[in-house]
């Protein structure tokens, strides 16, 4: 999903990531690095966050930062917190930690194996957009 600049600053923003928009291939039929999965087999995982300045999505780390904005917001009791709300069905700060939990579903095989990261089939030199990163996916397990 984009990084809109009315809530980040126009510094910040930017296109969605990975989407599938050229040049950039997308992370809706990713394939796996040599011996991760069998031949051919292709996955679905859009959606979570990048890690630091990569585009590596890992899922040790989306999954602490998951947790501490679900710990916040059980923590917080009836405290407001300063998170903008959009009247959506969940409020905005579980919404978001609910958009990292569905790409760490995505990670698990059928058999129950989960990959560890989604990454580029190839380093990208940085500082390059995600939306513009030309290279494939791949599934590390």
């Amino acid at each position: 999903m984009p990084i809109e600049a009315e809530y980040v600053g126009a510094e910040y923003a930017r296109a969605a990531g990975h989407a599938g928009v050229a040049p950039n291939q997308g992370d809706l039929s990713v394939g796996c690095v040599p011996g991760a999965c069998p031949e051919g087999e292709r996955y679905d995982v859009r959606g979570g966050w990048y890690d630091a300045g990569d585009h590596g999505k890992y899922v040790v780390n989306g999954a602490l930062a998951a947790w501490q904005l679900i710990d916040s917001f059980e923590e917080s009791g009836d405290v407001a917190l300063r998170i903008p709300e959009h009247g959506g069905e969940l409020p905005d700060l579980l919404a978001e930690a609910r958009w990292q939990l569905e790409f760490l579903l995505r990670m698990q095989r059928a058999d129950g194996l989960v990959f560890h990261k989604i990454h580029d089939a190839a380093w990208t030199g940085l500082p390059l957009a995600p939306a513009a990163d030309p290279q494939p996916q791949a599934q590390n397990r």
